[in-house]
């Protein structure tokens, strides 16, 4: 289970910039993201990582309160800010499997 640089670098900007996090809880972050990874190895999911005790606007100035991951092939492939009122995943990710460890 590994990060691809483009995620690595969204983890870092985005819970940096727009949730203020130090490094330490980024770093707590992606421990939780590589144990959903390892829950369900091989197979393309989205995975809800976190809820937000409340709404912050990402970088296209949405409220969102939810932090989820894609994962294929045992890849990070993205991290994204979801508002919860948002009933599905965009059809371009293409996951097998949506859950949450929430």
């Amino acid at each position: 289970m590994s990060f691809t640089r483009h995620s690595e670098e969204r983890i870092n900007m985005r819970l940096r910039m727009i949730l203020g996090l130090s490094k330490k809880k980024i770093n707590h972050m992606k421990k939780r993201i590589m144990r959903a990874g390892l829950k369900n190895p091989f197979v393309s999911q989205a995975v809800k990582i976190n809820e937000l005790n409340g709404k912050v606007r990402n970088a296209k100035g949405r409220l969102v309160d939810q932090i989820w991951v894609v994962i294929r092939n045992n890849k990070v492939v993205t991290v994204m800010f979801r508002d919860s009122s948002q009933t599905s995943l965009p059809i371009d990710f293409d996951v097998d499997l949506v859950w949450s460890m929430v």
